[in-house]
């Protein structure tokens, strides 16, 4: 190779390399450097610092080191709280996965994958084991169209204003919260600015400025980068008719708040606010998720059916899905607006609300008999790769293919 083509390899490479950095965030490197740290610090506890990556054991022990590893960190070897709670069994599978990017970094094999590049049967088991005996998960309980009619009771100081009409429009959209709040830590999803609203009127665009903003027909909101890698996804709602909840109204009086402030602009964000101070501020989850659960307990847990520290910001795009659901909206209507491009909505469907199965056990009833035809069985829905198995086969139905066939995430028998 001429000195020439090396140079030109070289440009290449880093370019190459430049751009697989930004494939995830610097708080996703950062994670996994902490994690390749901690398992450096395991390798000096059981004297084999000198090996880093182990090049002198076999490929089975390679993958006995690292179970041995996690289990270290899921007992929090690594931290001062050592002997507190274990550590949940994602997280350990976060730690195993940073060990194996940072072998492949380095040109090795993976100690965590087999021959054929499958998750090591081992390690499998462990985690599984893991997973067995973690607590029950508490996910954010559904937020109801309730609670955001009673934040707008509280409407003294700019605060509590961006807080009620931020909220409101984002409930429409089944906002993530990264995506209209300023929140800790870095995303890959890009947060909203006024730039972003498109008003419309009678099939015409309507100024940002325009003083009767609110009297529009529908809002498209265009979210520019998402965390599924979608970009430039927009969602189109139209007027509610409810003269507090409603999209437009919402995020109207959001736009015209903040073009009232000096120096605000399209380019500004939709969390903006005046502070005390007079300063531009921006809303933060903190900040919502406090005035949420003050809304909440004026309600109270008898009405509700949860205490208000069970509900947070993901409650709003959680409340969003599943007030779609009980009105009886299609799901891929529900992933539409909601920017889902899988079935991961049905993770905010609420099973224990009570509403959920209203009306079944009559439908269940509806024919007293039905007849069996003998001579005919059916292919075991639980086996793998029959026509009627549709675990994790997922609903399919993409934002860029609406018209694919409906298949729930789950097999017919159990």
């Amino acid at each position: 190779m001429s000195t020439a083509a090396q140079a030109l390899l070289a440009d290449n490479d880093v370019a190459a390399q430049a751009a697989a950095f930004l494939a995830v965030t610097q708080g996703t490197h950062s994670k996994r450097n902490r994690y390749f740290g901690y398992y450096s610090r395991f390798l000096e506890w059981i004297e084999l610092d000198h090996d880093p990556f182990l090049d002198n054991l076999d490929p089975f022990s390679q993958t006995r080191v690292i179970g041995a590893f996690a289990n270290a960190y899921r007992l929090g070897r690594f931290s001062p709280a050592s002997g507190a709670d274990p550590r949940a069994s994602g997280t350990c599978r976060d730690a195993i996965d940073a060990v194996a990017e940072a072998y492949r970094a380095n040109r090795r094999s993976s100690p965590c994958h087999d021959a054929t590049g499958k998750f090591s049967k081992l390690l499998s088991d462990q985690l599984k084991g893991y997973k067995n005996s973690d607590p029950s998960a508490r996910p954010q309980k559904a937020l109801t169209p309730s609670i955001l009619r009673e934040l707008c009771r509280n409407n003294d100081g700019e605060l509590n204003q961006a807080t009620h009409q931020l909220t409101r429009g984002a409930f429409f959209f089944a906002m993530r919260s990264c995506e209209y709040l300023t929140v800790t830590g870095e995303r890959r999803t890009k947060r909203l600015r006024l730039g972003n609203l498109k008003f419309i009127r009678n099939k015409r665009t309507v100024r940002l400025d325009d003083p009767l903003l609110a009297l529009s027909d529908t809002i498209a909101i265009t979210f520019e980068f998402q965390k599924n890698d979608e970009r430039d996804e927009t969602v189109v709602m139209h007027c509610s008719g409810d003269p507090l909840l409603c999209p437009i109204r919402a995020w109207a009086a959001v736009t015209s708040r903040i073009l009232s402030y000096p120096g605000t602009s399209s380019t500004t964000y939709v969390n903006a606010y005046i502070t005390t101070g007079g300063k531009l501020g921006f809303l933060t989850g903190d900040q919502v998720r406090a005035r949420l659960r003050l809304a909440a307990g004026r309600i109270g847990a008898d009405r509700l059916g949860f205490e208000p520290t069970d509900i947070g910001t993901h409650s709003i795009c959680s409340g969003s899905a599943m007030a779609m659901h009980l009105a009886g909206v299609p799901a891929f209507t529900i992933m539409l607006i909601g920017c889902w491009s899988s079935d991961a909505f049905l993770r905010y469907i609420r099973r224990q609300v009570q509403e959920f199965s209203a009306g079944v056990s009559s439908k269940m009833l509806l024919r007293d008999e039905f007849f069996a035809v003998s001579g005919i069985t059916p292919e075991d829905p639980r086996t793998s790769g029959t026509i009627n198995n549709f675990s994790g086969r997922g609903l399919n139905i993409g934002l860029t293919a609406q018209n694919r066939a409906m298949t729930p995430a789950f097999s017919l028998r159990h």
